[in-house]
């Protein structure tokens, strides 16, 4: 299977609605709280995974055609977007740093972060194929697209990078681990560190991107993802009204 086809088996959605940007904080708590222990229990109320950074993003979503389970999310934060004074999440993570990321030289009008990737436990945890339709009542194809589990991440990040072009943005920055970093590599999405490994969610740090620079790497059948995702969310964009 490559990449491109993951389309077959996957729905890409931007939330529009309160209803789905809680679902989407469900899933984060299953991730982060539930699973991985990174956030306290007492900070996810209602076991919800929410800061206020939420309200000022776009979500990011793919659902399983099949079952319409939710298999990922992943959000988007325009600098410019945020109130005065405020600065995104990867520039608090550093605040107690003593060598923090530089961006000072890129316009804030130019520049998002891409913040709170999280692939359910269902599409990432690797188990026999009778098993995994037997827990989760999902047809037999999730076992196969779980065998490709790190395509859901190439292709929420590709749907990043394709609607933060949409917007003409030209930079993005993210907080990731070097196994990610190095998965987006793999796939043509590249991406420079900017400061040193922090705990932040486990060991992360900033990392940045030219958007013209991220696809250079990019072979025909990514760049006919990053295509078809564009087309998708340019026609979700005008039926909702999206601004970012």
């Amino acid at each position: 299977m490559s990449v491109s086809d993951m389309f077959d088996y996957f729905a890409l959605s931007v939330a529009t609605s309160l209803e789905e940007v809680d679902a989407l904080q469900h899933l984060r708590w299953s991730v982060y709280c539930d699973e991985l222990g990174y956030e306290h229990p007492k900070n996810c109320p209602g076991q919800r995974e929410g800061d206020e950074y939420d309200e000022m993003s776009v979500h990011l979503y793919i659902t399983h055609r099949e079952s319409g389970a939710i298999a990922g999310c992943v959000r988007v934060i325009a600098a410019e977007s945020l109130p005065e004074g405020i600065a995104l999440p990867l520039e608090v993570a550093y605040q107690l740093s003593l060598e923090q990321p530089d961006l000072a030289g890129i316009p804030r009008q130019n520049l998002f972060e891409i913040s709170r990737l999280a692939i359910a436990t269902t599409f990432r945890r690797r188990r026999s194929d009778d098993a995994l339709s037997q827990e989760y009542g999902l047809l037999s194809d999730v076992a196969q697209a779980r065998t490709n589990f790190s395509y859901l991440a190439v292709l929420l990040y590709s749907a990043v990078i394709a609607l933060g072009e949409s917007y003409g943005f030209a930079h993005a920055c993210a907080m990731m681990q070097p196994r990610l970093v190095r998965l987006l590599s793999r796939s043509g999405l590249l991406f420079r560190q900017l400061a040193p490994l922090i705990e932040h969610h486990g060991q992360r740090a900033a990392y940045f991107s030219s958007l013209s620079d991220a696809t250079t790497g990019m072979n025909g059948d990514m760049r006919q993802l990053v295509g078809r995702i564009t087309r998708q969310l340019g026609s979700q964009q005008m039926r909702s009204g999206l601004v970012l």
